[in-house]
């Protein structure tokens, strides 16, 4: 089997997409699993029984290729079409499908087309071979707007494996304390007109309870008349 180099014309013409699939493999718990049959089209590729078999090698390349595009799509993030956020802080859910035979451990942060949405912390997670993750991706909001981010995934040395597409994010970060503030205003005026009706019934209470006493108790001369008869 011929050695692989960069310095190999052949390999020159696959080295990107061999490059693209070893970081994805590098971020699983199991890069043979997603390497072997690769390197296999690679060897072949390079080695020194196909020469002068032009036609051959060009399929390999191509083969080369499909098998890169398929494994490097083979972790997708599925967002959301658009997103509503009233509150300062809070975390926006993130599918992402690992369609690979090996478990992958990836870093979930995104890419704000403005300082609107802020990302207070990066986020690891662990996406299972051949199965859906829900991720729960803290956000910072400021202020009032619409923007457009795009989750990214990054292995351990910071390298993009891949992105989303492009979705919106409604800003009303705001609203959160107009509503807070208007939510207190309430309440204080219900708790003030609450004690106001208490007051009220409390006075017209004691009203009744004299109206009764005068009307019961007959005045001191009466009195006195009844005492003499």
């Amino acid at each position: 089997r011929e050695s692989i180099t960069a310095n190999t014309p052949l390999y020159d013409r696959v080295a990107p997409t061999v490059t693209e699939v070893k970081a994805i493999a590098a971020a699983t718990d199991n890069p043979n699993a997603v390497l072997t049959e690769l390197n296999l089209l690679v060897s072949r590729l390079l080695s020194t029984a196909l020469s002068g078999q032009g036609e051959l090698r060009t399929e390999l390349i191509e083969q080369i290729h499909t098998l890169g595009d398929s494994i490097g799509a083979a972790i997708q993030i599925e967002a959301p079409s658009s997103v509503f956020l009233i509150a300062d802080t809070t975390e926006i859910p993130v599918t992402i499908q690992n369609a690979l035979p090996a478990d992958a451990r990836v870093h979930v942060t995104f890419k704000a087309s403005d300082p609107r949405l802020q990302s207070p912390e990066e986020t690891t997670a662990v996406l299972e071979g051949n199965t859906r993750t829900t991720v729960r991706l803290p956000v910072n909001a400021v202020g009032s707007g619409n923007v457009w981010m795009n989750v990214r995934l990054l292995d351990d040395s910071g390298t993009l494996l891949t992105e989303s597409e492009p979705f919106e994010v409604q800003v009303r970060a705001d609203w959160e304390s107009v509503g807070t503030g208007i939510f207190a205003g309430i309440l204080v005026a219900m708790i003030i007109l609450g004690l106001i009706r208490t007051i009220r019934r409390h006075r017209d209470g004691k009203a009744r309870v004299r109206n009764r006493v005068s009307y019961e108790i007959p005045p001191a001369h009466l009195r006195v008349k009844e005492n003499k008869r």
